[in-house]
């Protein structure tokens, strides 16, 4: 109950309910004296030594014994409540690694979460007449600049995954996106008192604000999906990946379904602090998760140390199963060797590239019909909100009560062949018609639910056979730069036809005497534009006719990757072998970690 209080009063002092020397006294009261609940370790660690708890329950008071390096960590001078103590234990009773797992899967889970709010807020914030951009080719444009804005958070990540490894990658980029919101967020709420020039300030931040929620997002749950699917076999992933994608989307679902309710409340920069709170605790557990895998021999990083020792640089086939020293290229070099190298990746770089262009152009449509049909920043953050609500419960349905049984009974490889098919089908549908806001959303719901619900499982699966490059650096430049790249793409290519249409309708009016053929050729080619760009049009049959056509070549870059795919028992295989490699290679035993089961 502190805890709430410090969060609820903190999110009303970023909206400017209550002043800030209002946290003073739940602060102090919360770093009084804190009970631990008093647990027993199931699982010794490598090192042999007891880190038991030995308490005694005949005194009032609980008399803590630990081994000496522990002993500050129980020291507490009240009672001990045993219903506390249940949860922990049936959490310690776990093997290390499915509760390693378990960590990851709630940072993802609040990662998601935490990004409902942050989507939300910035879409509202980018689109509003009195802070925001008006002008119709602001979002695509801010859109085209997500590329390189990825790119740049792409060589920082691998910067310190190369240094440091994917812990510290993982804590420090979750504790630099935590920073920029909370200070995006202070920054908003200040701009307003700095006259005429504050508009153009909090123009700027949101701009930023924008391209970072952009990124970040795929920065983050790829580095969780990362460790999960090294953690996992596929034989255990394709039972526990639809229940950890599902606890996302029932979260999201929360979250999206709580905005409307918020909103009015917190404003949308309480939305902003909201993020910033659970990405703390997404830190934390995220960090938790990685200290079990090396606290007990399971860690995936091993192979870090090994690629990056002075070796003589020698290529393998696209069959071997670990990567060859790429200590003496660049970064940029070494993608390109892992690309060439991997067939896997190249096919995942351009159904990841066809998919985002599509899942781009559905989102400018409903961006532009939203504008168009609700013009106020708190309805249209609302409408949002409960749009997405219902694309998270959609999901979470689907991931709990058909894709299991779909995935023991089916290869994945045919599951990547029938996902565009609910897509092709909807633009082929929308084609020549009207475009509303109920078709846009429809068709922007199918799109969100194939992703989030079947995407979002298979996705990670075809990277468990790779190498460990593979499946942290490949799968880095393919989440962040190929998703962006997609994104940037088709909004570039709207951008490029707004200022085509500007210089035909400038021509025209300089040059009065066309001839009759000429002026119907330029006539039709400004029609085109316009009811692509919709400007001096209302309608976006252009787009459909694109979504049309990024939904027929994912659905051709879909049929490439199945044929690379392997079946399940020939990933089994190849994971199995990889895992004993790295313990004949570290000259250790196999661990008693356990696996996870699931009957």
């Amino acid at each position: 109950m502190r805890l709430l209080s410090v969060v609820g009063t903190f999110l009303l002092t970023v909206s400017g309910f209550v002043p800030v020397r209002a946290l003073l006294p739940l602060i102090k009261r919360s770093c009084g004296p804190r009970v631990l609940p008093v647990t027993r370790f199931h699982d010794k660690p490598p090192d042999g030594r007891d880190h038991r708890v030995h308490y005694n329950t005949s005194n009032s008071h609980h008399s803590c014994r630990t081994s000496p390096h522990h002993s500050h960590l129980y020291h507490s001078n009240t009672d001990t409540n045993r219903t506390d103590v249940a949860p922990t234990r049936r959490m310690k009773s776990l093997a290390p690694r499915p509760r390693s797992v378990v960590y990851m899967a709630v940072a993802m889970a609040l990662h998601f979460g935490g990004y409902e709010f942050l989507r939300n807020s910035c879409l509202a914030l980018f689109t509003s007449s009195h802070v925001g951009f008006h002008n119709p080719a602001a979002f695509p444009l801010a859109n085209a600049l997500v590329s390189p804005f990825a790119v740049l958070l792409l060589l920082a990540y691998s910067r310190q995954l190369a240094r440091y490894g994917p812990r510290i990658a993982l804590c420090r980029s979750t504790a630099a996106s935590v920073l920029w919101i909370a200070t995006a967020a202070t920054a908003l709420r200040i701009t307003p008192l700095l006259g005429t020039i504050g508009k153009p300030i909090g123009q700027a931040l949101i701009l930023l604000t924008f391209l970072f929620q952009s990124s970040y997002q795929y920065l983050l749950y790829t580095q969780h999906w990362s460790f999960v699917g090294s953690v996992l076999t596929p034989d255990e992933a394709s039972r526990w990946f639809p229940v950890l994608a599902g606890a996302s989307s029932i979260v999201c679902t929360l979250t999206g379904s709580a905005i409307p309710y918020l909103v009015p409340r917190i404003g949308l920069l309480g939305l902003m602090a909201a993020t910033a709170f659970t990405l703390t605790i997404a830190l934390f557990s995220g960090d938790r998760a990685y200290h079990l895998a090396q606290r007990y021999g399971f860690d995936p990083s091993p192979p870090i140390q090994a690629s990056t020792a002075p070796a003589p640089n020698v290529r393998q086939s696209p069959n071997d199963t670990e990567p060859t020293s790429l200590a003496t290229h660049g970064r940029l070099q070494q993608a390109i060797d892992l690309f060439r190298r991997v067939p896997t990746l190249r096919a995942l770089f351009l159904e990841v590239l066809s998919f985002q262009s599509l899942n781009t152009i559905l989102q400018i449509a409903l961006v532009r019909t939203l504008k168009t049909e609700i013009p106020d920043d708190v309805a249209r953050s609302a409408y949002t909100g409960r749009l997405y609500a219902v694309v998270n419960a959609c999901s979470a349905l689907f991931q709990f009560g058909v894709f299991p049984f779909v995935l023991r009974r089916l290869e994945p490889r045919w599951i990547w062949r029938a996902l565009p098919w609910g897509s092709w089908l909807l633009s082929l549908r929308l084609v020549g018609r009207a475009t509303s806001l109920t078709g846009v959303a429809t068709a922007v719901v199918v799109a969100k639910v194939t992703d989030y619900a079947v995407r979002s499982v298979v996705y990670p699966m075809a990277y468990q056979p790779l190498d460990y490059h593979s499946r942290y650096v490949g799968k880095e430049v393919i989440g962040v730069f190929g998703s962006r790249t997609g994104k940037s793409g088709v909004s570039l290519l709207y951008v490029e036809s707004v200022f085509v249409y500007i210089y035909i309708h400038a021509c025209m009016c300089r040059v009065p005497n066309l001839c009759s053929h000429q002026c119907t050729r330029w006539l039709a080619l400004r029609d085109r534009l316009s009811s692509l760009t919709m400007l001096g049009c209302t309608g976006l049959p252009q787009l459909n006719q694109l979504a049309l056509v990024a939904a027929s070549l994912w659905m051709a870059s879909t049929v490439w990757l199945s044929r690379l795919i392997p079946t399940q028992a020939d990933a089994q295989a190849r994971v199995e072998q990889r895992q004993q490699t790295q313990k004949a290679q570290q000259g250790g035993q196999p661990t008693t970690a356990g696996r996870i089961k699931l009957e």
